[in-house]
């Protein structure tokens, strides 16, 4: 009769180990479908995000905001963003995260959302442009450039004047000519001749949705391939 009672302490415990393994594998795997973005921000003037699924029929994107521990949704207080993705079929999708701030440039993230036979989910980052402005003085009269990117598109104010529509193929392009001349590597420059009396100056300031930024000015003194790279972008900003 012990003996009896034994055995079946032993299986009862038996079947509680192999629901808690189960139940490990059922959390892990989900978690191996998943993919998951976080986004830190602050409240009163940091980022206000929101996120764009293309096709959610492949992936379905859930969000929330998570403060920081005992802080309420008061100006100053901390907080992530973060932004979930669960594969629902085989496919890919391309997603992007809109930061906005009334205090800051527009700051956007843009990635492909791919989903395998096993709904698994890949995020990979597409390089494009969230945020553009140059300016250049000199003889010549310039015009200054801002370029954002809104949900529906691009946007250009061309010497502080109304934004109008600005082509993708144009930022497409303009992002081939950074690329192409590095320009990411101008960031941090910042040199001047003062003793120079004619010759030109230049302001830039660019956001990837990558991530990369890019601070670069100059008086007189210029990165590397600088003309060839703002040649070709002045081509493409005055057509």
């Amino acid at each position: 009769m012990k003996h009896g009672k034994l055995f079946a302490a032993i299986l009862f415990l038996l079947a509680v180990l192999l629901c808690l393994a189960c139940c490990g594998a059922e959390e892990d795997a989900l978690k191996e479908e998943e993919a998951v973005l976080y986004f830190s921000s602050f409240a009163g003037g940091g980022y206000e995000y929101t996120a764009k699924v293309d096709d959610p029929s492949v992936v379905r994107c859930g969000t929330r905001y998570v403060y920081e521990e005992h802080a309420e949704e008061i100006d100053g207080a901390s907080f992530d963003y973060i932004v979930t993705f669960t594969g629902l079929k085989p496919g890919s999708t391309t997603v992007t995260i809109y930061g906005r701030s009334p205090v800051m440039e527009n700051e956007d993230s843009i990635y492909t959302v791919s989903v395998d036979e096993d709904l698994h989910v890949t995020l990979t980052p597409v390089r494009a442009i969230s945020f553009f402005y140059v300016y250049r003085n000199g003889e010549i009269n310039y015009d200054s450039y801002r370029i954002t990117l809104d949900k529906d598109g691009y946007y250009v104010s061309v010497s502080e004047e109304p934004a109008e529509p600005f082509s993708d193929a144009a930022a497409k392009a303009l992002m081939d000519v950074i690329d192409r001349y590095d320009v990411a590597s101008w960031d941090g420059f910042a040199e001047s001749r003062d003793y120079v009396l004619d010759g030109e100056g230049f302001w830039l300031e660019i956001t990837l949705t990558d991530g990369t930024r890019v601070l670069a000015r100059g008086d007189n003194a210029f990165p590397e391939h600088y003309f060839d790279a703002m040649g070709e972008m002045w081509e493409i900003l005055t057509r």
